[in-house]
């Protein structure tokens, strides 16, 4: 964004008053304000002025320049994944879009309004099979889903700035609920029967669990065998097999995961208490 001509007036008139030559000519230190030694009409406030001007317009046209030219590279830019996703990124809540260019116009929105308005923190995208091209955009919000009506919004902005003839599945739900069954050979001097730290109290396997999911990057895929590997790294768990693992987008569509599994809407989440199976065995 241009400077004002009084941000340039004042960064000026600040290194004429810093300048030591400057100081042993007029008299005045670095302490004092340029407004304390010369007057509005003063040659030197005038001359401080008419340049100031002359660089806020060039500073002006730059920057008129350079918003002309973002938006003929932004209308050329190929729609990639990676633009589907920032657009989505961008989407603001309860906001138009301008018919000409769909972009929205945020020139009197401060920054605190834009990120209140910008509902949607996670996205993915991703082509899919189907009988024409399509683009499948899994969002959320912070912590989250989008409820029915930002969803529906969503799909409409969606919807305006995708490609002609480009169909576009927007998806947001809560997590993809987990059964997990686990065989855990554990040390007896650590742990007791039911897996609980003498120390403490924890369990060393369900906090390990939910910290897993917890940090699987949003859409990211989640793999038995790696949960294996963190579960033998806790203290007290000397072996740990997943014996048999489901998982879908809802709990009544839970099919059996093999090698990986991919959430439907774009995290997953296991219930300790219903959906955790632990056979403990000591070593």
């Amino acid at each position: 964004m241009a400077r004002t001509i009084e941000e340039i007036k004042k960064e000026m008139t600040d290194e004429f008053m810093s300048d030591k030559t400057l100081q042993a000519k007029y008299g005045f230190t670095s302490e004092d304000r340029f407004s304390d030694w010369f007057s509005k009409v003063s040659i030197e406030n005038i001359l401080f002025y008419l340049h100031a001007v002359r660089i806020w317009v060039l500073e002006t046209m730059f920057e008129a320049h350079l918003a002309e030219v973002s938006e003929m590279a932004e209308k050329k830019r190929s729609h990639t994944l990676a633009w589907y996703r920032e657009k989505a990124l961008e989407y603001q809540h309860g906001c138009s879009l301008s018919e000409e260019s769909a972009v929205y116009d945020n020139q009197l929105r401060t920054e605190e309004e834009l990120q209140k308005m910008r509902i949607v923190k996670k996205c993915s995208t991703q082509t899919t099979m189907a009988a024409r091209p399509t683009i499948q955009i899994k969002v959320a919000k912070e912590d989250s889903p989008l409820n029915e009506a930002e969803l529906e919004s969503f799909r409409n902005y969606i919807t305006q700035i995708a490609d002609a003839g480009l169909q576009v599945v927007c998806i947001s739900g809560n997590p993809d609920p987990i059964r997990l069954w686990l065989t855990v050979l554990y040390d007896p001097l650590v742990l007791d029967s039911k897996g609980n730290r003498y120390i403490g109290g924890a369990n060393p396997v369900k906090e390990t669990i939910q910290t897993h999911l917890q940090n699987l990057v949003w859409n990211g895929v989640f793999y038995p065998r790696i949960l294996e590997q963190e579960l033998m790294r806790q203290d007290g768990i000397r072996v740990a097999h997943v014996t048999q693992s489901k998982a879908g987008a809802k709990r009544e569509e839970m099919i059996t995961i093999g090698e990986s599994y991919e959430p439907y809407y774009g995290a997953i989440q296991c219930d300790m208490d219903n959906d955790l199976f632990v056979t403990y065995e000591p070593f």
